[in-house]
């Protein structure tokens, strides 16, 4: 079985650091990424799991909302501040057997998760995403299959 994994940045937020909420732009921006042309044939959604922070709360009710999810989580090791390869080895344990997952996090982690799993170096902007496909989630063995732009300006 082959796994699609996509690392989703939270839309642009406003306010105290784990009580920012998505703002207005914030909504419409993670819309778009979810709608993007190449996530057309991505969902339903086997596990979703996401920050515990605000903004990746509610970007994680937009995806469910989005896309029928099977199972909705919240990971504390989806922090900010996290240890990119604790937080892979931790949550590719949680992966196993999945189909397609979403994971909803925050820079520096996402952008990390990528290097680990993919060795690839991606940019996420607010709302920006990334999609990557394995056999078994470990360092150095996904590809990255589609990176989603996101929203570099909320105006």
């Amino acid at each position: 079985m082959s796994l699609q994994l996509l690392l989703l940045r939270h839309g642009h937020a406003q306010g105290g650091w784990d009580e920012a909420a998505l703002l207005p732009e914030g909504v419409q921006a993670v819309q778009r990424t979810l709608a993007a042309p190449a996530l057309t044939q991505f969902g339903p959604v086997d596990l979703l799991l996401h920050s515990p922070l605000r903004r990746a709360v509610e970007t994680a009710r937009l995806v469910a909302a989005h896309w029928p999810c099977e199972r909705v989580r919240v990971e504390p090791l989806l922090r900010p501040d996290t240890d990119a390869s604790e937080c892979a080895r931790s949550v590719a344990g949680q992966l196993e057997g999945v189909g397609r997952a979403v994971l909803v996090a925050h820079l520096p982690l996402l952008p990390a998760l990528a290097r680990w799993w993919a060795d690839a170096d991606v940019a996420l902007a607010p709302a920006g995403a990334c999609l990557l496909e394995a056999t078994t989630l470990w360092q150095g063995t996904a590809t990255r299959v589609a990176e989603i732009g996101g929203d570099h300006d909320p105006h």
